[in-house]
């Protein structure tokens, strides 16, 4: 690697500007890393590192920080490998690309797992690492590496799921109160308030009778 060549770390934990200043100043304080640019929106950091291995250190760093740089892990594929002559030479090829910080190599399984720091390097540096080698290698599993937009969306939406559960606790929706039938009327079958109607209409039309007769 050229000396103080530009690198991106992915980081997870920054929501405000201290954490900002935080991860500047704990990046910048280590020996070899210089031009420290820290973006809070894509939640990333721009250095400039003098060797491979401080880009190891600067995870380790911001670790400590409580900012952890955000990691991936790819399990290739690899042809071509039948023998322990060939894994030590695919356990290397990774190693060297900056930005890995760890290599497990499965001759049985005839699979090389890479953990990477997210931003620093992709996949494809990976494939092409292993292809000068001659061992060519295609991507058989992935865990991590989602890029900020993509996290981000899903946050929101687990937020929001979150939030209409606690709305629906906070707010349940009452059924309307069921109006009870009225008392019985001496077992007529009839409602109470049906009967009270007409004995009063009788009582109207006896009181009528009598009061013709007057």
């Amino acid at each position: 690697m050229p000396e103080k060549a530009p690198v991106t770390l992915s980081i997870d934990g920054m929501s405000c500007a201290s954490c900002v200043g935080r991860v500047d100043r704990g990046l910048s304080a280590l020996d070899g890393v210089r031009d420290v640019s820290v973006n809070l929106a894509s939640e990333s950091s721009r250095l400039s590192v003098d060797s491979p291995d401080r880009i190891a250190e600067a995870v380790a760093a911001l670790d400590k920080l409580g900012d952890a740089a955000r990691t991936a892990r790819v399990t290739f594929k690899v042809e071509a490998m039948s023998c322990a002559f060939f894994v030590g030479r695919v356990d290397k090829a990774p190693e060297a690309v900056p930005g890995v910080l760890d290599v497990n190599v499965n001759l049985a399984a005839e699979t090389a797992t890479v953990t990477y720091a997210t931003g620093a390097v992709t996949p494809a540096d990976l494939i092409a690492a292993s292809k000068t080698i001659g061992c060519p290698a295609t991507v058989a599993e992935t865990a991590g590496g989602e890029d900020c937009t993509t996290r981000k969306a899903e946050d929101v939406s687990q937020q929001s799921g979150k939030t209409s559960e606690t709305a629906r606790r906070l707010n349940p929706k009452v059924a309307p109160p069921r109006l009870k039938t009225p008392p019985q009327a001496g077992g007529a079958g009839k409602p109470f308030f049906a009967g009270t109607y007409c004995s009063s209409f009788l009582m109207v039309r006896y009181w009528q009778r009598l009061t013709r007769h007057w």
